[in-house]
């Protein structure tokens, strides 16, 4: 009998424990691990800026010639950039020319359509035309005296930067070391890096109060003289001054034929009281351009024998 119930016994505990036993334990499944799908922009092409165009220069409605002899004459084209075959002809030194206001570049030349005086119209190039203001309204512009300051700062300080900000973009800058010299075109203003400091050598002329030649650089040869002008001096607008010449009178001095039609400011420095030789003008030559003024001539004159 104990027997029996002994073997019962053991047969209920395992009947119980297969029972209670899954098919499976929830434990051993792995938990699947969310995969992220990562997002793709679709590309789109960066669109490039457009570089930004400079402005055409630009004169004032009424132009003049500039930059010619007296026997010169200026060639009007039916089209920009021509070289033969004239349509009319511009006086020497022509002023109140009406212009279009059509600009065109070719060959990196710029050329203005104009009414010819005689009718119709015609295109010059830009070389020989400046923008035409009358001597008084000149004189009588208040941002003549800031130009001025301007580029006599930009000396003083040897700021070639702001210097050749004031150079003249269409004509750029030309120096006579003495009024009756040749001038030289020194170019325009991207020609000009290191005009204060280059030794560059140039032919300025001769100079008959040396009795030589004169051949430097800018930096040597005009420099110095310039800012002998700037302290002391007596500003004149359209008019030269001078002290006494060869002869103890006033000798004969001009702003140059074919600057005729260009406005300028005078720096005129009076001779020192020990030496009556020692006066000196410096003439600054300017022209408006996209209603800025520039300085695109400059013009020394001195005691000579």
């Amino acid at each position: 009998m104990q027997r029996a119930l002994f073997v019962w016994f053991i047969l209920t505990l395992l009947l119980v424990s297969c029972e209670s036993r899954l098919p499976f334990d929830p434990l051993d499944q792995k938990t699947a691990t969310p995969q992220l799908i990562a997002s793709v922009t679709p590309d789109r092409p960066t669109k490039t800026p457009l570089p930004t165009q400079t402005p055409f220069p630009r004169f004032n409605e009424s132009v003049s010639v500039v930059f010619l002899g007296d026997d010169q004459f200026l060639n009007v084209y039916a089209n920009p950039g021509e070289k033969t075959n004239p349509i009319a002809q511009l006086a020497p030194h022509m002023v109140g020319i009406k212009s279009s206001g059509k600009v065109q570049m070719d060959n990196e030349a710029l050329w203005i359509e104009i009414e010819i005086p005689q009718g119709g119209k015609g295109w010059v190039n830009a070389e020989n035309i400046t923008s035409f203001i009358l001597p008084t309204d000149f004189c009588n512009n208040p941002k003549v005296p800031k130009t001025v300051e301007a580029i006599m700062n930009a000396i003083k300080k040897r700021s070639e930067g702001d210097f050749l900000e004031r150079i003249s973009p269409v004509h750029g800058l030309r120096v006579r070391y003495l009024w009756q010299n040749q001038e030289v075109n020194l170019g325009k203003a991207e020609n000009l890096k290191g005009i204060f400091t280059e030794n560059k050598v140039y032919d300025w002329g001769f100079d008959r109060s040396l009795n030589q030649f004169v051949q430097g650089s800018f930096g040597t040869n005009i420099l110095p003289s310039l800012e002998s002008v700037f302290d002391g001096s007596k500003t004149l607008c359209n008019t030269l001054d001078q002290g006494i010449a060869a002869d103890w009178s006033n000798g004969y001095i001009e702003w140059p034929i074919p600057y005729i039609n260009l406005n300028y400011i005078a720096l005129y420095h009076p001779a020192s009281e020990e030496d009556a030789l020692t006066w000196r003008t410096w003439a600054l030559g300017m022209e408006e351009i996209n209603d800025e003024l520039y300085l695109t001539t400059m013009v020394q004159y001195k005691w000579e024998y």
